[in-house]
C-alpha cells in the first residue's frame, strides 16, 4: 500500500516547463527595428563584442570567423580581411552579409536579423551606388544620446550613400573625426561606437554643420527630400517584400506616355541621364539604383516605394527639375575628366623603361590617376606590355623564391641530420627560418626527396646513430 501511494503522489506532481534552448552568446536586442532608425549590423556586431568584453578585431577573428564556411568571412589577416575591406558589404544585400546574419543568428538566437542589413531591397534596387565604404555618422544625434543616457549606434540609414544629411536634425552627416581628421571603416579593428578609432575622440559636436545647400534651396530640399525617403524605405522594408509585383517598368513607360514626355528621349533630358537607360527600363526591366530611383521620385514627387511596387494612375506632373549641376550631383556622380596625354606619357615610360622591381598595371594607373580598365581600353598595347614585365617578373620572382626554399630546406634537414636526429615535420617546422613554412609546396617537396636520397620514410622517429 505504500508503494501503491507513493506511485499515486508521484502520478500527481506538477508539468515542468521545458527549458527553453540557450544561446552561446547574449541575446541582445537590436535597435530601432521596424523603424527608419533601425541599427545596422556592423553597429550590432560592435555592441555584441562590447557586451562580451571583447576587442572587435577578437571578436571577428576568434568567434566569427571560425563559425564560416564563406571564404568573404575571414579574420584578421584573412584573404578577404572583413575588418579592413568589406565591413561595409555587411550592411548590404550580398552573400557576406548573409553569411554573417546565419552566424549571428545561430550564436544569439536574436532573429531575424536580416533586418539590419539592406536584404529587402534584392529584387527591386542594384547594389551598385548603395552602401557607403566609410562609416558616417549625425553628431548631433551621438550627443543627444549621450546627454539622456540612451545607448549609442550608427542607424543604417547612415550608411546609405545617396544620404547625406540627417534627417531629425537636418545636419549634415559627417565622416571625419573632428578632432584628427581620420575616417574609419564600419567595422574598423579597433571601432568604438561614438569614438574615433584613430585618437578615441568622440565623434559628437554640439551644433554640427546645418544643411543649408550653400546659397541654394533647391539643393537643401533635396538633401531632405533623399533622407527623408530612404527613411521611409527602410521603415517600409516589410510592406516592399509584402508586394509581390514590380512595377518600375510599367510607371516608367506610363511617365513616358502620360506626363507629357512623349519619347523616352524627352524624359531623358528631363532627368539629364541617357535615353538608352530609359529604353533598358522599360523593355528589360532592369532594376535601378536608389539614386536613379530617387532621381525619378524627386522630380514627379512620388513615394519612392509606390513608384517600386505599384501602378502608377492619375495625372503626374514633373514638379521639379534637375537641370541645376548641384542639385543633379546629389542623385549621379560627375563625369571624371582625364588628361589622356599625361595619362599615356606615364604608361609610355612605365613600359619602355620599367622600374626595378617593374610596377603593376593597377600600380602605374594610380599614378597616373585613372582606373586600370580606362587604361586596358585607351591604350591597350601600352597596357599589355605592362602587365607582361609585370607577370614575367612575378614568374621569374617565384622560381627564385622555389628553387632557395628547397635548398634551404635540405640544409636544415641535413644539419639535424648530422647532429643525429631525425628530420621530421616537428623539428624541422621549429628549424627552418620564419619566412619559410615546411606547409610551402617547394619545402615539403624537397624534404620529402632529401628523406628518400636517403632511405628514410617519413614519420620514423629514431635517432639516426
Amino acid at each position: 500500500m505504500i508503494g501503491a501511494d507513493i506511485l499515486h503522489d508521484v502520478n500527481e506532481l506538477p508539468e515542468f516547463p521545458a527549458i527553453p534552448p540557450r544561446s552561446q552568446l547574449y541575446s541582445l536586442e537590436p535597435l530601432g527595428v521596424g523603424t527608419g532608425l533601425v541599427e545596422s549590423l556592423t553597429s550590432y556586431i560592435a555592441r555584441l563584442a562590447e557586451a562580451h568584453s571583447l576587442k572587435l578585431s577578437t571578436f571577428v577573428s576568434k568567434v566569427l570567423a571560425p563559425l564560416s564556411t564563406f571564404t568573404g568571412v575571414a579574420g584578421v589577416g584573412g584573404r578577404y580581411d572583413v575588418l579592413r575591406h568589406l565591413g561595409s558589404s555587411l550592411n548590404g544585400a550580398g552573400s557576406t552579409s548573409a553569411e554573417c546574419v546565419r552566424i549571428l543568428e545561430s550564436l544569439t538566437l536574436r532573429m531575424p536579423l536580416h533586418d539590419l542589413t539592406l536584404r529587402f531591397t534584392t529584387g527591386w534596387l542594384s547594389d551598385r551606388a548603395l552602401i557607403s565604404t566609410n562609416q558616417r555618422w549625425c553628431p548631433q544625434c551621438l550627443n543627444e544620446w549621450k546627454r539622456c543616457g540612451a545607448t549609442v549606434y550608427y542607424p543604417l540609414l547612415w550608411q546609405l550613400q545617396v544620404v547625406q544629411s540627417c534627417p531629425v536634425h537636418q545636419t549634415l552627416l559627417e565622416s571625419h573625426c573632428p578632432g584628427c581628421g581620420a575616417r574609419h571603416r564600419p567595422l574598423g579593428k579597433h571601432l568604438l561606437l561614438g569614438r574615433c578609432p584613430a585618437c578615441g575622440g568622440w565623434l559628437g559636436v554640439d551644433g554640427g554643420t546645418i544643411n543649408e545647400g550653400g546659397d541654394d534651396d533647391n539643393v537643401r530640399e533635396a538633401r531632405e527630400f533623399i533622407a527623408h525617403q530612404c527613411q521611409t524605405l527602410i521603415a517600409g522594408a516589410a510592406t516592399l517584400e509584402s508586394r509581390k509585383s514590380r512595377a518600375w517598368s510599367q510607371n516608367i513607360e506610363y511617365l513616358v506616355r502620360h506626363c507629357g514626355r512623349r519619347t523616352a528621349h524627352r524624359l531623358s533630358q528631363d532627368l539629364g541621364i541617357d535615353h538608352d537607360t530609359i529604353k533598358c527600363w522599360i523593355t528589360t526591366h532592369h532594376v535601378p539604383t536608389l539614386p536613379s530611383g530617387l532621381m525619378v521620385a524627386y522630380a514627379f514627387d512620388l513615394n519612392l516605394v509606390d513608384l517600386l511596387s505599384q501602378p502608377l494612375a492619375g495625372e503626374v506632373k514633373l514638379v521639379r527639375s534637375l537641370k541645376a549641376p548641384q542639385v543633379a550631383s546629389l542623385f549621379r556622380r560627375r563625369l571624371k575628366r582625364h588628361d589622356v596625354k599625361t595619362i599615356e606619357a606615364i604608361l609610355t615610360e612605365a613600359a619602355e623603361h620599367p622600374a626595378d622591381p617593374p610596377l603593376s598595371l593597377m600600380a602605374v594607373c594610380k599614378k597616373a590617376g585613372c582606373h586600370q580598365t580606362f587604361a586596358a581600353r585607351k591604350f591597350p598595347e601600352l597596357a599589355q606590355k605592362i602587365i607582361s614585365r609585370r607577370q614575367t617578373y612575378v614568374r621569374i620572382h617565384k622560381q627564385q623564391r622555389e628553387f632557395f626554399t628547397g635548398l634551404i630546406t635540405k640544409s636544415v634537414a641535413s644539419q639535424l641530420a648530422a647532429s643525429g636526429q631525425y628530420p621530421s615535420h616537428r623539428r624541422m617546422s621549429r628549424a627552418l627560418p620564419s619566412r619559410i613554412s615546411l606547409r610551402e609546396v617547394a619545402a615539403k617537396k624537397a624534404w620529402l626527396e632529401l628523406l628518400e636520397e636517403w632511405g628514410w620514410k617519413r614519420g620514423m622517429n629514431e635517432s639516426v646513430n
